[in-house]
């Protein structure tokens, strides 16, 4: 029971903190944000990239000098 009471006096507390960070520092969440898109969106090529045909660098490297 004092453990959800805790909770439940924490919850205010600490919306109005994330809201402060979020005035106060606005370009800084921002790239926060941006290199977590970033970082789901590696990982997600990588994935689909084990779903397809393994090709050499060798491969890769000569099409690149055409």
């Amino acid at each position: 029971m004092e453990k959800t009471k805790t909770q439940n006096d924490l919850k205010p507390l600490i919306r109005e903190t994330i809201n402060e960070m979020i005035r106060d520092d606005r370009e800084e969440i921002r790239e926060l944000i941006k290199e977590a898109i970033e970082d789901i969106a590696l990982a997600n090529a990588v994935k689909e990239g084990k779903k397809n045909e393994y090709v050499s660098e060798e491969k890769i490297l000569k099409l690149l000098d055409k």
